[in-house]
Order: C-alpha cells, then sequence, then structure tokens
C-alpha cells in the first residue's frame, strides 16, 4: 500500500491534537501540526506516511492540491457549541489568546474580547454571533461534504467503535494496539501535559452553561455548523441565566 497521508481540517478547539496524537500512534505515522499552508514544507513530508493538522477552510484549489499529494481528507466534528464554550476558556489567559488571534491568520478578529467573559455575558453573546465565530466554525464545516468526518463525542464515548469506523473509511490498517494507544492518550493525561489547552473535554457540558434562548440565537446564526454534522440546538428548557452562572462558577 502507498504510504499513508492524512490531511485533517479541524476547527480549533474541536479536540484536534489529541486526535492527531491518538490517530498517528494509532497508525505509527507522525503528526504535524501547522498554522497555515505556508508554514508547511509539502515536499519533506515524511516520505513513509504523515498527519497534517491545521485550522483551514477549504477552497476547491487547495483540496485539489492535497488530493494530488495523495492525501486522504478528515474533519474534525464537535457540537458548535461546545466549541464555542471551549474557546471561552481557552482565551482566559494572555498566552493563549495570543496564539487563538493566529487562527485561521486572523481572519475576522481575534479572541480579545473574550478576556474576563462568561457563558452569560454580552461579551460571550457578541463574540458567539461574530464574523469570527462564523469564520471558525467553518473550517470543519467546509469540509464535511468532501472529507471523511471523525466525531469529538464518539471518539469520547466510544472510541474504539469510532476509530475502528474512521480507519475502515479512510482505508488506513492501524499498527498498534487500540488499548495500548488510548491509555497512552487520554483526555487527563493530555491536559496535564499541556497546561491551558484543556478545560474539561465533557461531550454536552454547554447544556448546563448556555440557555436556550442563546442556543437557538447561535444556531440561526450558523446553521451550517449544526446541519452538516447533524447537531441540535437542544437545550435545558429549564436553564436560567442565573443557574447557568451558579454552574460557570461552579465549573470553572
Amino acid at each position: 500500500m502507498a504510504p499513508l497521508r492524512l490531511f485533517a481540517a479541524c476547527t480549533p478547539r474541536t479536540g484536534s491534537t489529541w486526535f492527531g496524537r491518538v490517530l498517528g500512534d494509532l497508525l505509527d505515522v507522525g503528526v504535524n501540526s501547522f498554522g497555515m499552508p505556508l508554514n508547511v514544507n509539502w515536499t519533506e513530508l515524511p516520505p513513509d506516511g504523515c498527519i497534517v493538522v491545521m485550522h483551514r477552510r477549504r477552497s476547491v484549489a487547495f483540496e485539489g492540491f492535497l488530493r494530488e499529494h495523495g492525501f486522504r481528507l478528515t474533519a474534525m466534528a464537535r457540537h458548535p457549541l461546545d466549541v464555542l464554550l471551549s474557546i471561552l476558556t481557552y482565551a482566559r489567559t494572555p498566552r493563549n489568546r495570543e496564539y487563538s488571534a493566529l487562527w485561521i491568520e486572523g481572519e475576522c478578529g481575534n479572541e480579545e474580547t473574550l478576556a474576563d467573559a462568561s457563558p452569560t455575558s454580552e461579551a460571550f453573546v457578541r463574540y458567539a454571533l461574530s464574523w469570527r465565530a462564523a469564520a471558525l466554525l467553518d473550517v470543519s464545516t467546509s469540509w464535511a461534504a468532501r472529507a471523511e468526518h471523525a466525531s469529538y463525542e464518539r471518539l469520547v464515548l466510544q472510541p474504539h467503535a469510532e476509530l475502528a469506523r474512521l480507519c475502515a473509511a479512510l482505508g488506513a490498517t492501524p499498527r498498534n494496539d487500540v488499548d495500548a494507544v488510548l491509555a497512552r492518550h487520554t483526555l487527563r493525561t493530555f491536559g496535564e501535559n499541556a497546561p491551558g489547552h484543556v478545560w474539561r473535554g465533557e461531550p454536552g457540558i454547554w447544556r448546563k452553561l448556555i440557555v436556550p434562548e442563546l442556543a437557538r440565537a447561535i444556531r440561526d446564526r450558523h446553521p451550517e455548523a449544526f446541519t452538516a454534522f447533524g447537531y441540535e440546538a437542544d437545550a435545558d428548557p429549564a436553564l436560567t441565566l442565573e443557574r447557568a452562572q451558579q454552574n460557570w462558577v461552579e465549573l470553572a
């Protein structure tokens, strides 16, 4: 078989770094994360296979380039409301905001307004409905119909089944034992080794923090981010602003 070349297109905070490490270990290939195509020396990628992880929106030309160079394509899916909350928690430190400003080459702004925000604050509402949020969510969404997608939720809750399904869809053969790989790359150990990178990682935690009115507004603002991967804005109808803020204090 030809060496595996995989391009993983991921909206920031979809679990892309963790996903890349798990898949790279499972398939025994190197993993490289790049901010933009300009950072990649495409002619010097490992000849025996590689995974390239990038926050990059799809274009016809870029997809054609990747396929011409033998890349198989995957996109990382995660519930948009969990993604936005993860961006919020990530942006609490100056160092992280400095890094996030480079996401998609700073298109449509940055995360500075989230420095002191909470899920019930006006700053978060404005950000969640902004063009910046739209551009970031569009990374995974723009590849949805053209790439095999991996589900963050299934990777957390049903990792064996999701990895087996993804490998079969990509025509890739695992080279390492899946149990050993998952033991080496738990979310807990990943968070311990990358301080400030992981908050909680629980699928669906947004239901404790985003009230129904805001969930619907975000869905209406970014409909394709929900429909592309089959997500719903099914918020807890009993969640009030006061309860959401209390939950935030307890969780954060």
